[in-house]
């Protein structure tokens, strides 16, 4: 499974991340987009079985979403913005930790 390295040092095992870590987001411009795409994969779906219904939820999200890490060390967010391009970095201004 893929490694990040932190500016830190800190080695993150991603295989290790799923769920405990990883986060998403998106523009909230897209909100409605984000919803539309979600109501088509649910319509293709066309099934009332809960797991076909939340692989097609999971697969409309999936291309509307971006990743970010927080290192466990340093507390750096590791921003994907865009797949296959190289996480970028970022720390708190003040490089205090949120109380």
């Amino acid at each position: 499974m893929p490694k990040l390295t932190c500016k830190c040092g800190t080695v993150l095992d991603l295989s290790s991340f799923s769920g405990n870590g990883e986060h998403a987001f998106f523009e909230m411009a897209k909100w409605d987009t984000v919803i539309a795409t979600v109501a088509a994969f649910l319509a293709k779906a066309s099934s009332t079985d809960p797991a076909a219904q939340e692989e097609a939820i999971s697969d409309a999200l999936a291309g509307a979403i971006q990743r970010f890490y927080r290192c466990p060390s340093c507390s750096r967010l590791i921003v994907f913005w865009n797949s296959g391009e190289p996480g970028e970095f970022y720390r708190r201004e003040d490089g205090g930790e949120k109380g």
